[in-house]
């Protein structure tokens, strides 16, 4: 049996939500839901850095002192 190769995206720095391979690429990376996503993406754009700035700032990590 082959392994089906893991989802990439099609710009490592920005995100198309229209692309299914982008989708779970960025779902994974971020650990999020498609909702969660496209939140960010609708909030602050498509530029990956400024949407894991985004969700991070929703859901802080336990390490974060900020939180």
């Amino acid at each position: 049996m082959v392994d089906e190769p893991e989802p990439r995206p099609r710009d490592g720095m920005r995100i198309y939500l229209d692309n299914p391979d982008d989708l779970a690429y960025w779902m994974k990376r971020f650990q999020c839901t498609a909702a969660e996503l496209g939140g960010a993406v609708k909030a602050v754009g498509t530029l990956a850095d400024r949407v894991d700035a985004w969700l991070h700032r929703l859901r802080p990590s336990a390490n974060d002192p900020e939180s």
